[in-house]
């Protein structure tokens, strides 16, 4: 049995539950059949259809997280000025909580999005490629097709 000492394991899901997703709600139910503590955080509640019957059986209970305004139409700042205030409290608590892990997790995420506005904005890419309709990951790799 694992050491219920050492943590719980999040899941960061897009919706919850949805009937496509049966993977991911199989694999939850089977990591707490093992006596794992899983916390589920889920940005929406989009598919009003019947979910799976495995969901049913699955003991943590999602957190649903605030709304916030899309990010993909938004100044920055007008994003900014709008989902801060919900997000703020959490925010201070994480980085009181584990300072190390809260600095790296913003370097993180302001390089990612330095990376994806560069591309953007017509820069050579390094490790994304921008098509008309978004931007993958992708390795450039000699001889392969840009």
């Amino acid at each position: 049995m694992p050491d219920q000492a050492a943590g719980s394991i999040a899941y960061l899901l897009t919706g919850f539950p949805r009937l496509s997703e049966t993977f991911i709600a199989s694999e939850i139910h089977r990591l707490e059949q093992r006596g794992l503590r899983l916390r589920l955080f889920v940005l929406k509640l989009d598919d009003p259809r019947a979910p799976h019957p495995v969901v049913a059986r699955i003991a943590a209970r999602p957190d649903y997280l605030p709304r916030t305004a899309s990010f993909t139409h938004t100044p920055f700042l007008r994003w900014l000025a709008r989902s801060l205030p919900t997000f703020l409290p959490g925010m201070v608590r994480i980085a009181w909580w584990r300072p190390r892990g809260f600095a790296h997790a913003i370097v993180a995420t302001v390089d990612q999005a330095w990376r994806a506005r560069r591309t953007a904005c017509g820069a050579p890419p390094t490790s994304v490629t921008c098509t008309p309709t978004s931007a993958m990951g992708r390795r450039r790799w000699p001889g392969w097709p840009p």
